[in-house]
């Protein structure tokens, strides 16, 4: 029985082994049988589900899924019950409840057992809390839709670039007032539009204040298809990670011409009232 007694051991200690990680693991871990009924789970996963493990074992009426929240509830199940009736690895994301009615997220992973036969045996899967980050994602969602609806409604043209400078976003403001479309004023394309004799310089300059992380405020003229002559003022802001490094620009591009046209009719009217008052004296 020497061979028996050291597979025995061999076995025991493998056990321990799986313990020991499972039991220290920052993920839940679980095992399932063949038809997906649970046989254990860790502290963690205890933790995730607010139930105790015990409670799921080896039961077919799916006690952790009481813990799913109502609405992922149904298809978490039928992909669950899918998998499993397939023999096929199962991945998903889906939101839990607490007893206290507080939500979670739980990303949850498995993958078929198999025996030294090629005999499925079971399922191994961990079930990891996203919820910090599905937080995260959901602020970010929020902020952007934010920014597109504030972009979408200024009448000033606003932009996006990345720390070179080169650009990642325009508004319709911002298209229509370079005569471009969205994906021409990607990169450097909205460079096209500026007046030949202005392009080497503006984008000279443009590029060396993002190379340097300086803000950039400047003036210039842009020649339209119909060839129209219009005055562009474009200014842009240096955008901070939270650990201080740059990620990139935020400015808006506003169209000066007709403010450049009245300026230069007051100073016109100014000199003539000038000469006028010459005259008179």
């Amino acid at each position: 029985v020497t061979e028996q007694m050291r597979d025995k051991v061999a076995l025991a200690h493998s056990e321990a082994r799986f313990r020991s990680l499972s039991g220290s693991a920052p993920v839940g871990i679980f095992q399932t049988d063949v038809a997906g009924r649970c046989l254990y789970a860790n502290e963690r996963w205890k933790e995730i589900f607010g139930i105790d493990p015990e409670e799921s074992y080896g039961r077919d009426d799916d006690a952790w899924s009481r813990r799913i929240h109502p609405e992922d509830r149904a298809r978490v199940l039928e992909m669950w019950r899918t998998a499993t009736s397939r023999s096929q690895e199962y991945e998903d994301e889906f939101r839990v409840l607490t007893e206290e009615g507080k939500i979670g997220w739980v990303r949850g992973r498995a993958k078929p057992l198999f025996a030294e036969d090629g005999q499925i045996i079971g399922y191994v899967g961990t079930d990891e809390d996203i919820t910090a980050r599905k937080l995260v994602e959901q602020a970010l969602y929020e902020s952007e839709a934010r920014f597109r609806s504030l972009s979408a409604s200024s009448p000033m043209g606003i932009f996006h670039t990345d720390a070179n400078g080169q650009c990642l976003y325009t508004n319709t403001q911002c298209q229509e007032i370079f005569g471009l479309s969205f994906k021409e004023c990607l990169g450097n394309g909205w460079s096209q539009a500026v007046h030949p004799d202005d392009r080497e310089q503006v984008l000279s300059n443009w590029l060396a204040a993002a190379r340097d992380g300086r803000e950039c405020d400047m003036q210039f003229r842009i020649r339209k298809s119909n060839g129209e002559i219009r005055v562009v003022r474009a200014r842009k802001k240096a955008m901070y990670s939270e650990a201080g490094q740059l990620i990139g620009y935020v400015g808006t591009e506003e169209d000066i011409t007709e403010r450049i046209r009245a300026e230069e009719q007051l100073r016109e009217q100014a000199a003539l009232l000038h000469h006028a008052q010459e005259a008179i004296i």
